[in-house]
């Protein structure tokens, strides 16, 4: 079948439609389509010009201007049938995709190896490529022989976020990659999501190109303090500020070690970071002095005025932690879950023109190209980019916070220790007051006891007295009469 030659073809895509608009003076000439065959599978096997994936579409282009609405909602580009035209396709790099799994950090069974992200196999020997920020708890690949191996993260590129793991494995097949550095706009790209038959095609819609970064975002109003410093006049709700423990009135006096003197120092400290830095601020409270640990983050994350475009952007899905600051990445409107990346996206020959990086809006993904992903494996697997080396400076800061924290840890346990002496002291004299006291009462008990014996000894001692004296008195008068002989 010989290929239909076009003046010119724009392609585009509504409602997941695929609509070709296409200017031709021999169009009414092209070969009649066979929907058994919509693709061509003979176009295949035609011989294409060096250097392009694909050398025609003159197939789906027929396909597309048909008048029929049944054909194209049976191939619209979200549909299984159309998707299955592109089974061949992926078929070869199925067995270069690894499913990277992770047992987290729950215990419930339902956390244990969930997908988090996928991988593509770089070597016969276990290496897997795969997406950087997506990873935590104890990693896992399960391979397309079905095997389900522990996985190490040996390397990391920061820049692009890209992570080799390397696992057990043997004998896998590596990813064939394509010749061309990447693909462009128009090319059609599938990636494959699993080990059997679930596939994801997409257009690429922008050249590769640098992604820039975002601006960090705190989520503070603030003022100039005087002499020095900035003031904390507001705390935006559900912001990196907020869940740091920021409050108002807090003055900024550092910035992970700068001194941040006025306004503009704190945004130039600011710009030397990325969403998802962890900072430190020296802040004084009061008359105290304190730090505190915020996790920066991009301002259209938390912003309020764009909650609403982030979830109309997100379609439902969660995009990637990371999705900004890649080098050189080009874009296309794959429909990919943030667990779908890291794994290879192949041009119409089967070939990896790249790796999925990140979902990035609603009809956005970003794709790594092929001739910046090869040097980063070939870095990776020097051994010189391992988690420690890459980390070193944060691991060092993170080191000196520790230390620092538990200097004043044992200073506070040296304090608490004095406390409880101190303590332990006072509770020794209340208790000494308390056996006092009760002896005391006891003691005095009794001579309350005692005066009240003598009381009654006293009185009897009276009446006896009073007997005594009457009988004086009865005596000296019976002695009166017996000395008188009167009565």
């Amino acid at each position: 079948m010989n290929p239909m030659k076009l003046k010119y073809g724009v392609f585009s895509i509504f409602g997941g439609i695929v609509v070709a608009m296409v200017v031709s003076d021999i169009l009414a000439q092209s070969p009649s389509l066979d929907l058994n065959d919509p693709l061509g599978r003979g176009w295949f096997e035609e011989e294409r010009p060096q250097g392009r994936s694909s050398r025609t579409l003159s197939t789906i282009e027929a396909l597309a201007v048909q008048d029929e609405k049944e054909t194209l909602l049976k191939y619209s580009k979200s549909s299984p049938g159309f998707e299955n035209m592109f089974t061949d396709v992926v078929a070869d790099t199925r067995q270069s995709l690894a499913i990277v799994r992770s047992k987290g950090l729950s215990r419930s069974p339902k956390a244990r190896k969930r997908q988090i992200a996928l991988g593509t196999v770089v070597s016969d020997n276990g290496f897997v490529l795969t997406k950087a920020s997506e990873l935590k708890g104890e990693l896992y690949c399960e391979f397309a022989n079905g095997d389900i191996q522990a996985a190490e993260l040996i390397g990391l590129d920061i820049e692009n976020d890209m992570a080799l793991l390397k696992t057990e494995a043997d004998g896998l097949q590596p990813a064939i990659w394509s010749d061309r550095e990447s693909s462009t706009t128009g090319d059609w790209v599938a990636t494959p999501l699993d080990h059997d038959k679930e596939i994801e095609v997409g257009v690429v819609s922008v050249n590769a190109r640098l992604i820039e970064p975002s601006l960090p975002f705190i989520g503070i109003f603030t003022n100039e303090a005087k002499p020095t410093g900035v003031i904390v006049v507001n705390v935006q709700p559900k912001s990196p500020a907020e869940e740091g423990g920021l409050k108002p009135q807090d003055v900024i006096l550092k910035l992970d070690g700068q001194l941040v003197k006025d306004i503009a120092d704190l945004r130039k400290n600011l710009e030397q970071h990325d969403a998802g830095d962890i900072v430190t601020l020296s802040i004084l409270r009061g008359e105290k002095q304190k730090k505190v640990k915020l996790t920066l983050a991009e301002t259209d994350k938390v912003s309020s005025e764009n909650t609403r475009f982030n979830r109309q952007n997100s379609k439902g899905s969660r995009l990637s932690r990371r999705r900004k600051n890649f080098p050189l990445a080009f874009q296309h409107d794959t429909a990919l879950q943030a667990s779908q990346c890291g794994g290879p996206i192949v041009d119409l020959d089967g070939r990896v023109v790249g790796v999925n990086v990140a979902r990035a809006g609603r009809v956005s993904s970003l794709a790594i190209p092929t001739g910046s992903v090869l040097p980063i494996v070939q870095r990776l697997q020097t051994g010189e980019y391992s988690p420690v080396v890459v980390n070193a400076e944060r691991i060092e800061k993170v080191e000196t916070e520790i230390a620092e924290t538990e200097l004043i840890t044992r200073e506070l346990s040296k304090k608490l220790k004095r406390i409880e002496q101190e303590n332990e002291t006072v509770e020794g004299t209340r208790r000494g007051l308390e056996l006092a006291a009760k002896d005391i009462q006891k003691r005095l008990d009794d001579m309350i006891q005692e005066a009240q014996r003598q009381k009654s000894q006293l009185k009897d001692a009276n009446s006896e007295l009073n007997r005594l004296e009457r009988l004086m008195r009865d005596l000296k008068k019976d002695h009166e009469q017996l000395a008188t002989g009167l009565k």
